[in-house]
């Protein structure tokens, strides 16, 4: 569970990197449930489970099934909680897929919003699938749109230091000896 929600810090500030793209998680800087998770989780650690979408990216309904499809297999898609492996689905088209546009909106779901279900992968994995999801799918529509993530040498140091931060709390945590 510990990896998972290192995994999820890790994720949450890589999607959170891109300027179109909107992460509703309470690990983002100023997300408004942020105190509460500090203050009622474990470690002040994040649920391993959040949303994200881009429709301020614009991107065209047959680009993003493209790129939704493309983030399968590192990304498995389905519905189900508690697994080892990152599960993704989308509900505007699976579970709220009856719901209508202003239901839809109603709800928070934009037909861009991808729900992540976080597992214990290497997260610089997920993230260079993630990557190369958006430069097959989205990068022809939506031009430069895979340009708008931290760098390689920036994901290697914010990867770093969040690992050592949620280690730090975990080993703090202990009793002491005596």
């Amino acid at each position: 569970m510990l990896e998972k929600c290192f995994n999820t810090l890790a994720l949450v500030t890589f999607l959170d990197s891109h300027p179109a793209i909107h992460v509703c998680c309470n690990a983002v800087p100023g997300n408004s449930n942020a105190p509460v998770r500090e203050r009622v989780l474990k470690f002040g650690l994040p649920a391993p489970l959040f949303t994200i979408d881009m429709e301020e990216a614009r991107v065209p309904h047959d680009a993003f099934v493209r790129f939704f499809d493309c983030l399968d297999p590192a990304f498995h898609h389905g519905v189900t909680l508690g697994q080892s492996n990152t599960v993704v689905l989308c509900p505007a088209f699976t579970s709220h897929s009856e719901m209508d546009e202003d239901a839809l909106h109603d709800a928070g779901i934009a037909p861009t919003t991808i729900r992540i279900a976080v597992g214990d992968e290497n997260p610089k994995e997920l993230m260079a699938h993630f990557l190369a999801a958006a430069r097959l799918a989205l990068d022809p529509v939506v031009p430069g749109f895979s340009a708008g993530f931290m760098g390689a040498d920036d994901i290697d140091a914010m990867v770093r230091d969040i690992y050592l931060q949620v280690h730090r709390r975990y080993v703090e945590s202990m009793p002491a000896m005596a």
